[in-house]
C-alpha cells in the first residue's frame, strides 16, 4: 500500500537483487559494489512517478531519478558505514545518518588527542600521542634523542638551556626547535581552551591545524560537509544551547571517541543531491521515492537480557515490572551469565519473541518508507 501510483514505464514496485556467494563478509563486501551498479543504472537514465501541481490540479508526471531520491536502510553499522565509503570511493555522493563514522576519521582522532592532553597536561603519554600525529610528524626515534638529550614532555618547559646544550649536535638541536614550536602551539591552545567557550576554542584549533581542509580532501570525505563537520556543529549548537563548560565538553569528546558519534545533523540542506544512507531506526517518519533495503534480515542477533512487562491491578491501577540479567559480553550472540534473576528462564522466551517482534515491526517500517521502488 505504500507504493503509488505510477505512469506506465517508470520506476515502480518491489525487486531484489542476489549476490551469488555464500560467505557472509564475501557478501558485505561485494554488496556495495553492487548498489553502486544499481543506482547508475537508475540516475539520470530511469524515471519516476512524482505528483506536481499543474494550472492548480495535483497530477502525476515523470521525472529522471537524481540521487537524492535513493534512501539505503540497514540494520547493522558496520553495513552502514562500510557502504558510504565504498559508494563515495566509487564517486556516488552519500550522506550518512546513525553511523558511526566520525570516530573513524583521522582528524577528530587528531582534534580529540589534544582535546584529552588539554585536559590531563600533566599525562606524559598524552602529549607523546599528540606529538606524532599526523600533524608534527615527531618519530620515536626522534622522541628519544630528545629524551637523551634531557627533555621532558612538559608543554610548559623552557627549552632554552637544551637548545645551548646541543649546539654541536645539529639533529637534536633541530628536533629541540621542532618541539618548542609545537609546546608552543600547545600552550596557546590551553589558553584557548581556559578562556575561550569550548566552541569558540574548537574552531580556533581546528583553523590553526587545518584539519577541517585536510577532512574535506581526503578520500573519506564522503559528502562535501561529513563527519568532521558535524563534531564542530554538534559543539556549536551545544555551546548555545546550554551552560557547557570545559570539562563537560573534554567529558563529551572523551565519551565519542570510546562510543563513536552518530551523524544525525543536516548540514547540506534539503537540497543536497546525495544518496542518503541510514540506520533503520532513523527512518521512522522518513520517505524516499526509492528505497534499498540492504541485507535486512542478515546476521544473528544476542538473546535478550531484559523483559519488561505491564500489568493492570483490580483498582485500575498500572504497575511496570522487570527482569535484568547481566552477561559477559552482552552484545554477543553466545554469552556468559553472570547473574540471572529466579524464573528468568521462564521469562526469556517471551523476552525472545517479544524482539523477534520488534525486529519484523522494524522491517516493516523500513519497507513502508518507499513512495515508489522498494529494491530488497
Amino acid at each position: 500500500d505504500s507504493i503509488q501510483e505510477s505512469i506506465r514505464g517508470a520506476l515502480s514496485g518491489v525487486c531484489k537483487y542476489h549476490i551469488d556467494e555464500s560467505k557472509v563478509d564475501t557478501i558485505i563486501e561485494r554488496e556495495p559494489e553492487i548498489l553502486a551498479r544499481i543506482i547508475l543504472w537508475m540516475v539520470g537514465k530511469k524515471e519516476i512517478t512524482v505528483q506536481e501541481k499543474v494550472d492548480g490540479q495535483m497530477t502525476y508526471i515523470t521525472k529522471k531519478v537524481d540521487f537524492k531520491d535513493i534512501m539505503i536502510l540497514s540494520t547493522k553499522k558496520r553495513i552502514l558505514e562500510r557502504t558510504a565509503r565504498a559508494l563515495a570511493n566509487l564517486g556516488i555522493p552519500v550522506k550518512v545518518t546513525g553511523a558511526d563514522i566520525i570516530n573513524k576519521a583521522p582528524e577528530f582522532i587528531t582534534f580529540a588527542n589534544v582535546i584529552r592532553m588539554l585536559s590531563y597536561p600533566e599525562e606524559n603519554a598524552y602529549i607523546y600521542q599528540v606529538m606524532e600525529n599526523d600533524i608534527y610528524h615527531f618519530s620515536d626515534h626522534e622522541l628519544f634523542l630528545y629524551v637523551l638529550a634531557g627533555g621532558t614532555f612538559n608543554i610548559y618547559s623552557d627549552l632554552t638551556e637544551l637548545k645551548t646544550s646541543c649546539e654541536n649536535n645539529p639533529e637534536r638541536l633541530e628536533i629541540i626547535e621542532r618541539v618548542e614550536s609545537c609546546f608552543k602551539q600547545l600552550r596557546r591552545f590551553s589558553n584557548y581552551a581556559k578562556f575561550l567557550s569550548p566552541a569558540a576554542a574548537s574552531e580556533r584549533i581546528i583553523e590553526e591545524f587545518g584539519l577541517l581542509g585536510r577532512h574535506l580532501t581526503s578520500g573519506e570525505k564522503l559528502s562535501g560537509l561529513g563527519s568532521f563537520a558535524s563534531l564542530i556543529e554538534k559543539i556549536r549548537l551545544k555551546n548555545i544551547t546550554d551552560i557547557w563548560g570545559l570539562d563537560l565538553f573534554i567529558n563529551e569528546i572523551l565519551y565519542m571517541i570510546e562510543n563513536g558519534f552518530e551523524e544525525e545533523l543536516d548540514l547540506e540542506g534539503p537540497e543536497f543531491n546525495a544518496v542518503r544512507i541510514m540506520n533503520t531506526h532513523k527512518a521512522k517518519g522518513l520517505e524516499a521515492p526509492i528505497v534499498i533495503l540492504s541485507s535486512p534480515c542478515s546476521g544473528s542477533f544476542p538473546d535478550p537480557s531484559f523483559y519488561v512487562d505491564r500489568v493492570e491491578t483490580e483498582d485500575g491501577m498500572e504497575h511496570y515490572y522487570g527482569y535484568a540479567r547481566i552477561r559477559k559480553n552482552p552484545d554477543a550472540t553466545f554469552g556468559k551469565d553472570f547473574y540471572a534473576p529466579k524464573g528468568w528462564s521462564e521469562v526469556e522466551p517471551v523476552a525472545a519473541a517479544k524482539d523477534a517482534l520488534e525486529k519484523d515491526r522494524l522491517l516493516y517500517v523500513a519497507a513502508t518508507r518507499a513512495r515508489n521502488m522498494l529494491i530488497i
